[in-house]
């Protein structure tokens, strides 16, 4: 939690509130890898929080749950924002202090009013700081926002993270070591793919909806904020309507995400940010489940009810000026709660998962060596083997008290399996029901039917293929209609399904792999339905289909960019193998992500003809229907932003440093696959700071360009930003650089570059390209400098450069920073 006179809050175009990026994201790894750069020890982190902050207590609470508390150490932040430099009368800052409440009993409010209670505050017994800011700039001195949680390292005196989705998946492994029997798991690896479903719309929906509620700034802004956050609680309250737990029936992380939201609803969001539409209290699952994580002492201990209330109200002065307190409405979270009757028992079947192996591919069979004595005897295992004896051990251990003995299992197991045949061939069998026909058969089966119809199928094709998986890609059309017709898939929604598979170089595909991933794609358009038609109906309300742009294009740059593709590499004219259609739609110019390849290449006929007209025309119709209808969508928040690049990044820092030449960090953001053209990572270029190694930080990159990328990336916010960019390039700003057109511009750059380049190879060392340019643009800014020299990229074998990049883009790609930076500054 941040924050808010930390400095101007963001906001978009139509008041919404944005919330800024962690940027210390670095990483606690188990003290096994010799190449940690901050293993796991005891006594070596510490762990700074807030009670009243429901990221920081997500931490505190995993601390508790992992039996951490006597490895890492914990100070807690007074409730009551504190003016951080009050000798400073230009500094208006507010944020965390510390302080000592036997010396210290009650402070006032961040603007001197009232008088608030310290008790369960600490001071800083670390570093002897007054406030969070002074560890912030113990490790930063540039400018950002002083937010905790933060995950300190007292051997290096910095700060390690601050991200609490990282410190809660730190903690959760990366000390198990140290602990002799971890007592639970957050983050199982059979739930992962889950997990990470789930905290998405939990985190978007309800953990970052109440701020957007109560930060929007304008009333349409509040009303969607509003709309979404409650649509969210309703998802979850279905979901727990059938199920203990988000993810069945183990607690997770996600859980502990969602809690630490419906724990300071009713108290503080119902009032404080207006989202008043119902409380917690009138659903009766959430109201149930809420009490449930409560009644966990681990949980309980890091919950303090008087700080979350005090910071809230005392703390939000432009929401609530004179830090009056509301007494209500104080429920009582110790009381009896039903879900037990969800479940006859939890039980985690990660910790069978070691025992069992697991399914991973569509093979009938999977090999097994056993070693039964001195000699290795292969048995081939049944791919369903593992889960239906998961199954049955879930059911047996659910008769507790009821099956003890062998024998008892025997019986049991013969009735249990007998019933499963039964239902079997119920479902085989049973009539449709009529008042149902009109649902789409994807939301009317249960997931379990889904599964089976989609393996039917898939090994169907398989078998017809004299059981050989490796099939043309027309025979996967035929699987994907077949699939489409049987659970009433629309073409928009059968997209989702193509998005999955990419046909392999000879074009054909292997059937045995697409099943968990055309499974995956299914269960989104599931869980996704309601958003989907919704966000698809606001679309039709607030754009026209000609003026929507993708990967900062409209239609007419996007054709002829792919008709130039097409054109340079010979293609136009001689025809064209699907491998070579498929390698010119993966062009940089383009910047389409593979889900949009894999979609484009099931519109591409079998035999691709010398005339490209009608794929050329019906390409960005497709793009853009699958976007307008929620069926693909590129991280559409800062922090996502700041995640993929910030995964991609770690990906190529072999050293762990932190840092990485401009020319690798450009490859990284490319690998990202969030659907950026090559100009546009050069933009994002503009943004790199080198030190005098000539490497960028970049956690600092990421926290710079966040915005820029989502702004890039994003759907809705293209077009937000089409709104603008038709109006500018109607104006003579928009084709001028330098106050010259971009022929003028090639001419005078290549002819610099070309002076210097008196060998004619086409390489310079970097400082003649900077020299060479500057006496071409003698105006030419520092940011503009990078973007340009991000587009040299290094001679194969020796120092130099290759620049003719810089003459073919340089134009565009300070057009394009032209036009963010003009639309940023309207805003």
């Amino acid at each position: 939690m941040a924050s808010f006179f930390a400095g101007k809050s963001l906001v978009s175009e139509k008041g919404s509130f944005l919330r800024p990026d962690s940027i210390f994201r670095r990483w606690i790894e188990p003290p096994s890898n010799p190449k940690a750069i901050f293993p796991a020890a005891k006594d070596r982190y510490h762990l700074y929080i807030s009670y009243a902050c429901p990221w920081a207590t997500r931490c505190l609470a995993t601390l508790y749950l992992k039996k951490l508390d006597g490895f890492i150490g914990v100070s807690v932040v007074h409730p009551v924002f504190q003016r951080t430099r009050p000798n400073d009368p230009q500094d208006k800052h507010a944020g965390w202090a510390f302080v000592d409440p036997k010396k210290t009993p009650a402070l006032p409010g961040p603007t001197g009013l009232g008088s608030y209670s310290s008790e369960g505050a600490t001071p800083d017994t670390i570093n002897q700081c007054n406030f969070v800011r002074d560890l912030y700039e113990m490790c930063y001195k540039g400018e950002l926002r002083y937010t905790v949680p933060i995950l300190w390292d007292k051997k290096t005196k910095t700060i390690i993270n601050n991200e609490s989705a990282d410190i809660v998946r730190m903690f959760n492994s990366a000390f198990d070591s140290f602990v002799s029997a971890p007592t639970i798991d957050l983050y199982p690896k059979s739930l992962q793919n889950k997990i990470d479903e789930i905290n998405m719309w939990v985190y978007d929906g309800i953990n970052n909806g109440v701020y957007k509620c109560g930060f929007a700034q304008s009333q349409q802004a509040y009303d969607e904020a509003v709309e979404t956050l409650f649509s969210s609680l309703d998802k979850a309250e279905n979901i727990l309507s059938s199920q203990r737990y988000l993810c069945g029936e183990c607690f997770t992380e996600a859980d502990l995400r969602l809690f630490m939201t419906l724990i300071r609803f009713d108290e503080v969001y119902v009032v404080h940010f207006k989202a008043n539409k119902r409380m917690i209290e009138d659903y009766s699952n959430l109201r149930n489940y809420l009490r449930e994580i409560y009644q966990m002492p681990e949980v309980k201990k890091a919950i303090n009810m008087q700080h979350i209330k005090l910071h809230y109200y005392a703390s939000h002065t432009h929401i609530n000026p004179f830090g009056i307190v509301p007494i209500g409405p104080n429920y009582d979270y110790n009381t009896k709660h039903d879900r037990s009757s969800k479940n006859d028992r939890i039980l985690s079947f990660h910790d069978l998962e070691p025992v069992l192996p697991t399914r991973c591919s569509y093979s009938p069979y999977k090999r097994l060596v056993i070693m039964a004595s001195k000699f290795a005897k292969s048995l081939q295992i049944p791919s369903e083997f593992p889960e239906t004896l998961r199954d049955f051990a879930r059911e047996v251990l659910r008769q507790q008290r009821k099956v003890e003995t062998r024998e008892d299992i025997i019986q049991f197991g013969v009735a249990y399996f007998q019933s499963r045949v039964e239902q079997r061939e119920q479902k085989d069998t049973e009539e449709p029901i009529q008042e149902d026909e009109s649902v789409a058969g994807y939301m009317r089966y249960s997931e379990e039917r889904i599964y089976e119809i989609l393996r039917e199928i898939i090994q169907k094709a398989i078998h017809q293929n004299n059981n050989n998986a490796r099939v043309p890609y027309a025979v996967l059309k035929e699987v994907m209609c077949q699939i489409a017709e049987v659970l009433h898939l629309s073409s928009i929604e059968l997209n989702a399904l193509y998005a999955q598979v990419a046909e392999d170089e000879d074009g054909t595909v292997d059937l045995s792999e697409i099943l968990p991933l055309t499974y995956k794609a299914v269960r989104c358009l599931r869980s996704g339905k309601q958003e989907r038609e919704s966000r698809a109906h606001n679309f039709e309300k607030k754009y026209q289909p000609q003026d929507i742009m993708l990967h900062g294009m409209f239609q007419d740059e996007i054709e002829s960019i792919l008709r130039e593709i097409l054109h340079r590499n010979d293609l136009i004219e001689s025809g064209v193998m699907r491998n070579h259609l498929k390698a010119c739609l993966k062009d940089e110019d383009l910047g389409f992500s593979t889900a949009e390849v894999n979609i484009l290449m099931a519109e591409a006929p079998n035999q691709v003809s010398d005339d490209f007209s009608d794929f050329i025309s019906i390409c960005f119709p497709k793009l853009r229907d699958v976007f307008w209808h929620g069926i693909i969508e590129f991280p559409s928040e800062r922090e996502a932003v700041s995640d993929s690049f910030y995964n991609a990044f770690i990906n190529v820092d072999e050293d762990g440093s932190g840092f990485l030449p401009t020319t690798e960090l450009v490859k990284a953001t490319r690998d990202a696959d969030v659907g950026l053209t090559k100009v546009q990572i050069v933009v994002l270029m503009a943004e790199t700071e080198e030190n005098q190694q000539g490497l960028v930080s970049f956690e600092k990159f990421v926290t710079r360009v966040a915005l820029m990328g989502v702004f890039f990336v994003s759907f809705e916010y293209q077009q937000q930003m089409a709104e603008f960019s038709r109006r500018f390039r109607a104006t003579s700003d928009y084709y001028q650089v330098f106050d010259l057109d971009q022929p003028a511009f090639e001419h005078t750059l290549s002819t610099a570059l070309e002076k210097v380049d008196t060998d004619r190879r086409g390489f310079l060392d970097r400082d003649e390209i900077v020299e060479a340019i500057q006496s071409s643009f003698s105006e030419i800014t520092i940011r503009q400098m990078r973007c340009l020299l991000a587009f040299a990229t290094k001679a194969p074998n020796n120092l130099d450069f290759e620049y003719h990049l810089i003459i073919q883009y340089g134009f565009q790609a300070l057009q394009r920073m032209q036009e963010y930076d003009s639309m940023i500054a309207e805003m």
